[in-house]
């Protein structure tokens, strides 16, 4: 009899495991429409696997599937170092696949497959540093072709001057992203555009602030300090090869 309650007591004892998952799942805005009981159902049906260990702790990485946690493709990830006394969060995001990648130094880098939409992914892969994953390289995936471009390219100015050229080649939903650094009160210019159809340009300024449509020719005042990104992409299909266009891009 005293075994048979003490197997009883033994198999009503919580994982530790998930019961840390459990607990940084309830604190993450990943799981904000989630009830208590659909956060304990989706923690019991996780799916789990030993990264390594960082100063003697151990590290997880950890899928919860749930409506509530999940879109039509992506679910909720979870990398958790399991603290004893509080469970310390490394990374959370949403996608359809996680992976590590190379030796675990103390942590192996992750890569992450998300969907974008019906036709493009997202692809980041992930680095532990300073005591947190952190992306260190994303590109967008064409589901057709396979195609690949960086998620954004940093622009770069010659020395002494205020403005770069830039080039590739679009399609509606296949754009291409740069970046910059401006101050506030500084005009931004785009100018000297070849394309054999229209080309849209979209400013993003920092701090999700409204986004901006730019004309050829016609400054704009930038609204803010900090990293921009503008967008590049034209009227033609997604589904048809994407056309080459070339512009100047000025601030001053």
């Amino acid at each position: 009899m005293l075994a048979f309650m003490l197997a009883v007591l033994l198999a009503a004892a919580p994982d530790p495991t998930r019961a840390a998952l459990q607990r940084v799942a309830e604190r993450s805005d990943l799981a904000r429409g989630c009830s208590a009981g659909e956060i304990r159902s989706a923690v019991v049906r996780a799916s789990i696997r030993r990264l390594g260990a960082v100063a003697g702790r151990e590290a997880i990485l950890a899928q919860l599937e749930a409506p509530c946690l999940c879109g039509n493709v992506n679910c909720s990830w979870f990398v958790v170092r399991l603290d004893p006394d509080r469970p310390h969060l490394l990374l959370q995001t949403s996608a359809f696949s996680v992976q590590p990648i190379g030796p675990a130094n103390p942590l192996p880098r992750l890569r992450e497959r998300a969907h974008d939409n019906a036709l493009i992914s997202t692809e980041v892969i992930y680095a532990y540093r300073d005591g947190r994953y952190v992306p260190t390289d994303s590109w967008r995936v064409r589901g057709d072709t396979g195609a690949r471009k960086p998620s954004s390219v940093p622009v770069h100015f010659a020395p002494g001057t205020s403005s770069a050229r830039l080039r590739g080649s679009v399609s509606t939903g296949w754009y291409d992203a740069y970046r910059f650094s401006a101050q506030r009160g500084q005009r931004l210019t785009i100018d000297a555009v070849r394309s054999r159809v229209p080309v849209r340009a979209t400013l993003f300024p920092p701090h999700d602030a409204a986004s901006l449509e730019l004309r050829p020719g016609i400054p704009v005042t930038l609204p803010a300090s900090g990293t921009f990104e503008l967008h590049i992409e034209n009227d033609s299909s997604l589904g048809l090869p994407a056309v080459p266009y070339a512009l100047k891009l000025s601030i001053r």
